[in-house]
């Protein structure tokens, strides 16, 4: 159990850091890499930041990470209730996260040319085929592109929609590496407030 750590240690890093070879600077870099487009409304940001300003101090308090991953979800509910409220979304499609998030694929706010993740898929498939050959395996074949844009998108909203009620009902999540769900809620929120990088 991590107890409130003592006034004279505070601002020593978290000893499990050291396993991952981790620097202050590396880790603040990491996350100062992962931002949101000008466009994005301010109280949808103030929850994104709160999610990365949670992941940095965790270096200082290793649990913290499961605090900036429900935050950073809270941040992608709080982006889709704000987008469904500029767009008129019905109350009655407005009230759960499960009915914003399938009301955002059905109006096409969301797909998946819109994730950095969807980029690299045939990469994947391509790498993992040749492990596969290399071991004898049956060749699984050609990357062929999804017929659905919003193959990857879908994967996305239901890690979301199954990440966020977890978290929210006590389940941990301590990876040291947020990046890739970081990554993926700020495509997530930059594709439903399109504009300009900061």
């Amino acid at each position: 159990m991590d107890e409130l750590k003592p006034l004279a240690e505070v601002l020593e890093p978290d000893e499990r850091w050291r396993y991952f070879s981790r620097t202050l600077e590396e880790h603040h870099a990491l996350i100062s890499s992962i931002s949101l487009n000008a466009a994005v409304p301010d109280k949808v940001r103030q929850h994104f930041e709160n999610a990365r300003n949670a992941w940095l101090y965790a270096f200082f308090a290793y649990r913290l990470l499961s605090v900036a991953a429900l935050t950073v979800h809270i941040a992608c509910e709080a982006a889709v209730k704000e987008r469904a409220l500029r767009d008129g979304v019905p109350a009655n499609k407005a009230g759960q996260l499960v009915n914003l998030l399938n009301e955002a694929l059905a109006r096409g706010w969301l797909n998946d040319a819109g994730f950095s993740a969807s980029a690299h898929r045939e990469a994947r498939w391509n790498e993992q085929r040749d492990v596969l050959l290399a071991m004898g395996a049956a060749d699984i074949g050609p990357w062929q592109e999804p017929m659905d844009p919003q193959d990857h998108t879908r994967n996305v909203v239901h890690a979301i929609r199954t990440l966020r009620n977890s978290m929210a009902h006590g389940e941990a999540l301590l990876v040291p590496n947020l990046s890739p769900t970081f990554q993926a809620a700020a495509d997530f929120i930059n594709q439903l407030f399109p504009g300009p990088a900061e």
